[in-house]
């Protein structure tokens, strides 16, 4: 996964998210995962959705893993960002994460919190 390719690949691995993502901000990044993390966010607790779920906070995992520092931040912006409206869905997340996944969860989770 690349940054270019980063919409195309997640659809591939979750084709349930073709309805979620507006086909109109699919070349924007950000947006497209903005709208993949909402319905992750809507997913979560759902038993019917626990595959999805799973499979989701698996791509999470590998995003933070990457060594493509462009994954790394769109995982950032475009995802935790809004995952972290949600606490208990955050932590859901947090407890199926491995370690990279939980650095990037930490750091955005202090960069929002921090005094200015």
């Amino acid at each position: 996964m690349n940054y270019s390719n980063s919409v195309e690949t997640i659809l591939k691995k979750l084709p349930e998210l073709e309805s979620a993502i507006d086909p109109d901000v699919r070349d924007l990044p950000e947006v497209a995962l903005g709208d993949f993390a909402i319905y992750l966010r809507k997913q979560i607790g759902k038993s019917d959705k626990e595959s999805f779920v799973g499979k989701s906070i698996e791509i999470l995992n590998e995003m933070a893993e990457s060594q493509d520092l462009q994954i790394v931040g769109l995982l950032s912006t475009g995802i935790v960002e809004v995952l972290l409206d949600d606490r208990e869905k955050i932590e859901y997340i947090k407890k199926h994460a491995r370690s990279e996944l939980l650095k990037v969860i930490e750091r955005v989770h202090e960069f929002w919190t921090k005094p200015r």
